[in-house]
């Protein structure tokens, strides 16, 4: 193994700007050097959120990491990551299963149990303020929508914004409207995107037409002189480009598309991902389906290696294992364990996020500032006037450094206000007492807790992400059912 690494930075467009990247790397490139690893390349995804994996750079480097090129990513932060606990975790799995550590210059965090708890609470606090912060925007954007004025975001081909009010773009709604007869006189995708490009059209961000840009166009109510946003729409509030007639007829035949046979089915969701083991081989279970005689389709968890015909495990059903463990895990959380968290969760932020964290970003602040004061003093001293405007230049640039980590010095020291012990018993109290039913209830329960899941044909071992405690579950009640009901008994501890 070599010490090559990779970095990876990204800033998303509602709080930050591009000088955000250039810090990062810099903090990345200063712990790579200190910590004697050998950086090769460097991924940046600029304006793009950290809630899914819908960003260029990073997808690349989750490409290029099979090649074995590097051993390890460093990240400024682990939320810079991903802000989506799951995926960030999911994400972070298949690299070190490529034998790829993700390493962050400010958080170190163990691999030991309290390791792994400080990481998953730390995500769920990352994912808590992206969420409050997103509301926030959507208040501050909805303000905006009730004035009928733009929001922000991509422009719609065949409009322009002056003043604060849409305008019509001629050639572009010339454009429109072809697209959206094209489709209504029953032209397929393909030949519409040839006519748009070989006529010289182009996109709102100047490229050429692809299927997912058509795609939008038609199913853009705006075109019809309704304002939009979220669940918004007035009427008669924006210039006209196709008619009700026109947009209706359009939608009926999309949806007629839609429903035609053989589409993909929705994508099943396995929680237990990168966490469930056999018990026999200690290998990896994955996700699988099978379709039943009736037409029926099952999920299960399989062994990889009894895939392989090299393990006995049996296939377990994928609602009951989950049910079980998020049942276990529910009655795991009593009062007395919560409290005994709550204390050390609080310790260990108390003992990590200070040290490290609000320290780097006070001291990066005060190196800051002395950098300031030198151009300062160097612009005083100096009559030549092209020096000058370089000096000034460069004050500019570090200012802008200073107020991006005096933005994320901010946003630490809120958090470290938030985590008290009330404030974490608030959380695992309503985390035990959450709606069972509900797909991100369940996902966050495991995430927060689950550390690992051995399981045997007839035995189930839950490893705790807090204390390194066991839970384990007699499965022999549970195999010719379908699901366990929340109020059923079960546990030895």
């Amino acid at each position: 193994m070599n010490n090559n690494a990779v970095i990876y930075t990204r800033f998303s467009s509602q709080s930050q700007d591009k000088q955000t990247t250039e810090v990062q790397v810099k903090a990345c490139k200063e712990f790579a050097e200190q910590n004697g690893y050998n950086v090769i390349d460097i991924y940046s995804d600029e304006a793009y959120t950290g809630k899914n994996d819908k960003r260029p750079a990073f997808r690349q480097m989750v490409k290029d990491s099979e090649k074995g090129l590097f051993q390890f990513v460093i990240v400024y932060k682990y939320d810079r990551f991903a802000r989506n606990t799951r995926l960030s975790l999911n994400y972070e799995a298949e690299l070190e299963a490529r034998g790829i550590i993700t390493l962050s210059t400010i958080e170190p965090y163990s691999n030991d149990a309290n390791g792994k708890l400080m990481r998953g609470m730390n995500y769920l606090i990352a994912e808590f303020y992206s969420n409050d912060y997103s509301q926030r925007i959507r208040k501050g954007l909805e303000n905006t929508a009730s004035k009928c004025q733009p929001t922000g975001g991509q422009r719609s081909l065949g409009y322009k914004t002056i003043n604060k009010q849409y305008k019509i773009v001629k050639n572009e709604a010339i454009a429109v409207k072809k697209i959206f007869e094209m489709y209504a006189d029953g032209q397929s995708m393909a030949d519409i995107i040839s006519y748009m490009n070989e006529c010289g059209f182009k996109t709102s961000n100047g490229n050429i037409f692809n299927k997912n840009s058509i795609h939008r166009i038609l199913t853009n109510k705006r075109y019809t002189g309704t304002y939009v946003f979220k669940d918004i729409e007035i009427p008669n509030k924006i210039p006209r480009i196709v008619s009700d007639e026109l947009f209706k007829q359009v939608q009926i035949r999309m949806q007629k598309n839609k429903l035609a046979p053989g589409r993909t089915r929705a994508k099943t969701e396995y929680l237990l991902t990168t966490k469930l083991f056999c018990g026999y081989c200690k290998g990896a279970m994955v996700g699988s389906a099978g379709t039943s005689r009736n037409g029926t389709l099952h999920n299960y968890y399989v062994c990889k290696s009894a895939q392989n015909k090299n393990c006995h495990k049996k296939t377990a059903k994928k609602e009951l294992i989950e049910d079980i463990i998020i049942n276990n895990i529910r009655k795991f959380l009593t009062d007395k364990n919560i409290d005994k968290i709550s204390k050390k969760v609080v310790k260990l932020f108390e003992e990590q996020q200070d040290k490290y964290i609000i320290k780097h970003l006070k001291d990066a602040i005060t190196g800051n500032q002395t950098k300031i004061n030198n151009v300062i003093s160097s612009i005083s001293e100096t009559n030549d006037e092209n020096i000058r405007k370089l000096l000034f230049d460069k004050m500019n640039d570090l200012e802008k450094e200073k107020r991006s980590l005096e933005t994320e010095l901010a946003k630490e020291e809120k958090k470290q206000l938030d985590i008290t012990e009330d404030n974490i018993k608030f959380f695992l109290t309503n985390l035990r007492d959450g709606y069972i039913d509900t797909p991100k209830y369940r996902k966050t329960l495991i995430n927060a807790l689950v550390n690992r899941v051995y399981l045997y044909d007839d035995t189930m071992i839950i490893i705790i992400n807090t204390q390194n405690e066991n839970v384990e579950v007699d499965l022999s009640t549970f195999l010719n059912v379908e699901s366990v009901l929340i109020s059923q008994p079960m546990v030895h501890h």
